[in-house]
């Protein structure tokens, strides 16, 4: 899949479908390289792009608590920082 229709799998199973497109404007602001990458598969991302990607999906549904597991494994210090700050914020 690519990067926008996994954000659309993030709102898939949300009741209030009308706050994907607030949802989705939000991710594309706060990352920039998602908007860009928009049309990619996934799979073409690095890995911390990925994780980013994934990390946001689960966000799109505005959780109210997130687990996770193994969200920085196999990444470099500089990108594991990055991800863990995506999760902070």
């Amino acid at each position: 899949m690519g990067v926008h229709e996994n954000l659309e799998m993030g709102d898939f199973i949300m009741t209030n479908h009308s706050l994907f497109n607030t949802n989705i404007k939000k991710v594309y602001e706060k990352f920039p390289i998602l908007k860009e990458k928009q049309a990619c598969r996934a799979f073409t991302l690095s890995g911390s792009r990925q994780q980013r990607l994934f990390i946001t999906r689960d966000l799109m549904q505005n959780p109210k608590l997130l687990l996770l597991d193994g969200h920085s494994l196999s990444l470099s210090s500089k990108a594991t920082n990055e991800v863990f700050n995506i999760i902070k914020s």
